[in-house]
């Protein structure tokens, strides 16, 4: 939680003239799913390998595969 409150402490601060434009367009795979335990910790959703894809077209489509 704390790395996650650093982060958005970071970008809150950062002008938004400066960041450069991020695109998405493309093919992403999944390489993890966590799910946070009852310690702090987390664990593997769907085991060591878990087979996803998302798929950002340059028009605004979006398609998923979990």
């Amino acid at each position: 939680m704390r790395r996650l409150g650093f982060a958005l402490c970071v970008l809150l601060s950062t002008p938004v003239a400066a960041q450069p434009a991020i695109s998405f367009v493309g093919d992403w795979r999944l390489v993890s799913v966590l799910q946070p335990d009852s310690v702090g910790g987390s664990q593997t959703f769907w085991g060591p390998k878990p087979l996803g894809m998302i798929r950002y077209s340059a028009n605004g489509i979006m398609a998923a595969q979990l």
